[in-house]
């Protein structure tokens, strides 16, 4: 089975233009010290996200959603509520330097 490249005007269409790295990173900052929750992927700045889908036994739920672009795990459920990756940056991976924060601010925010 081959995967179907897509050409760029369809690419553009399906995720929209890419912000700038800098664009991303004052959003990021001001998403976190404002204890905000978005749907956007803190690494590429994209909206759209994939599901998985349950993928556990019946009784149990477990779920990823994945960002379309650069696959990252923007959110997950795990017989808990919807927990975004703003919610808990250190559980996914998140550093201060992708979200564009100093160490210090960093620390703060890992205290709370």
């Amino acid at each position: 089975m081959t995967k179907k490249a897509f050409s760029r005007k369809e690419k553009l269409f399906m995720f929209g233009r890419r912000i700038s790295r800098n664009r991303l990173r004052v959003k990021n900052r001001k998403l976190i010290l404002s204890k905000g929750n978005d749907e956007h992927c803190p690494k590429c700045g994209c909206k759209s996200s994939e599901r998985t889908g349950n993928m556990a036994e019946y009784p149990q739920h477990w779920e990823k959603f994945l960002c379309r672009r650069c696959e990252f795990m923007v959110a997950e459920i795990d017989n808990s509520p919807y927990i975004s990756c703003w919610e808990s940056p250190d559980d996914f991976g998140l550093t201060a330097k992708d979200i564009g924060l100093t160490k210090n601010e960093w620390d703060e925010l890992s205290n709370d």
